[in-house]
């Protein structure tokens, strides 16, 4: 975009502006900074540019500070389960909110985001890979609370899950990415996991081979 000098003497804000994508180009007089004359309109220019930057962010952290205190959408990208009403909040969709109360019970009873993901997929035909299903379990929206960049409203908008269900399940997801020590490697040298191994390692592998090895018997 540029914006087109005014008449008469041409000031700062007058100046050929062009905004790129990750930069503003300034067009200013030629200079000569190899004299202190022409250092000191540099830095001056420069100074006012980015005074201006400044304050352009703290008009924008202040409107972001109120969008959160008053519960406003920040961003047009919301968690499964809401949408975005007149007023710019977000309110629950019932039927996709049973879904993730349902996904939280699951998780609960089974401790294990890929049984989870795969009953969600099976049951809803929702394209829930691990890595979402862990999210999902992880947003904390989901009992109202908002917190990001500094900017915190434990009320942003309606809870879907009880605080009850939502503190079992972290607790639970907390203790299922510990790492424990693989004896194998040590006593039988037959694991590759010279000191630690994942529990979702261990899951994966029975999904994989449990099968096989129950119709053997």
């Amino acid at each position: 975009m540029l914006v087109t000098p005014g008449a008469g003497g041409m000031s700062f804000r007058d100046r050929p502006v062009y905004f790129t994508r990750d930069k503003v180009i300034i067009h200013l007089p030629l200079v000569d900074c190899n004299l202190f004359e022409g250092r000191l309109y540099i830095n001056l220019r420069l100074s006012i540019a980015q005074n201006e930057a400044d304050l352009c962010g703290e008009r924008i952290g202040v409107v972001l500070d109120s969008k959160v205190k008053h519960g406003t959408v920040v961003s047009g990208k919301i968690p499964f389960g809401y949408r975005i009403n007149e007023e710019k909040r977000l309110e629950v969709v019932p039927q996709d909110a049973a879904i993730i109360l349902d996904a939280f019970e699951h998780y609960r009873s089974t401790v294990s985001v890929r049984a989870t993901a795969a009953y969600i997929r099976q049951t809803y035909g929702l394209n829930w890979d691990n890595i979402r299903c862990r999210r999902n379990l992880c947003q904390t929206l989901y009992i109202g609370h908002y917190e990001s960049n500094g900017r915190v409203n434990p009320n942003f908008c309606p809870p879907i899950v009880p605080r009850d269900l939502y503190d079992d399940v972290q607790k639970l997801l907390s203790n299922n990415t510990k790492e424990n020590p693989c004896p194998q490697h040590y006593s039988r040298r037959t694991c590759d996991h010279k000191k630690q191994i994942r529990e979702t390692a261990v899951e994966e592998w029975l999904f994989t081979f449990l099968g096989d090895e129950l119709e053997k018997q």
